[in-house]
């Protein structure tokens, strides 16, 4: 893709983000996006999870194109998931600092 269709390709991209947000359940907005994604980042498969660090509790999950049975595969290792441990550890410094900004502008 050239420079102005890149620019063109990622604005469409954003624009369907955002009329999905609005129109689409978080299941389907997930589903949507990921699809939408694989115009710019070529992957078989995806997997969009979210829940705690503590315990690295999956509570929700959207997969594409893979088994949602990767989830218990990935249970038996998740302790051992380096990748996922720095993404908790760095998600659990921006929740604090968060929190610490909203209590200082309640004050």
């Amino acid at each position: 893709m050239g420079g102005t269709e890149n620019a063109s390709g990622l604005s469409d991209f954003l624009l369907e983000l955002y009329h999905d947000a609005s129109e689409c359940t978080p299941d389907e907005l997930r589903l949507r996006v990921l699809n939408n994604l694989q115009r710019f980042i070529p992957f078989d498969f995806g997997v969009w999870g979210g829940g705690w660090a503590d315990g690295r509790l999956v509570t929700d999950l959207t997969v594409l194109n893979q088994s949602e049975a990767i989830l218990g595969e990935w249970d038996t290792v998740a302790q051992e998931d380096a990748f996922c441990g720095r993404f908790w550890h760095r998600q659990s410094h921006l929740r604090t600092a968060v929190q610490k900004s909203a209590t200082e502008a309640a004050e």
